[in-house]
């Protein structure tokens, strides 16, 4: 089943029955639905694959990685 998701960082796009779609939250909809909601609103959602929403969830070795400088020194006496 096809995602869309809002473009733009900020705000949200009520479509109508409830339906809302907000940035960096995909919903999923169906074929139809997409065909119908790209052409109404072309500057404002866009289709999210999966490879792409995992992309944005998933940690990177340097985020993994980093240390707190404050907990990595040792106190001298």
């Amino acid at each position: 089943m096809p995602k869309l998701q809002y473009k733009h960082k900020k705000g949200a796009l009520h479509i109508g029955g409830g339906r809302i779609f907000f940035p960096g939250q995909p919903l999923p909809v169906s074929e139809e639905e997409k065909e119908e909601l790209l052409v109404r609103f072309p500057d404002d959602l866009e289709e999210v694959t999966e490879e792409k929403v995992n992309k944005r969830t998933k940690k990177t070795p340097k985020d993994e990685g980093a240390t707190d400088a404050d907990t990595s020194t040792a106190e001298k006496s």
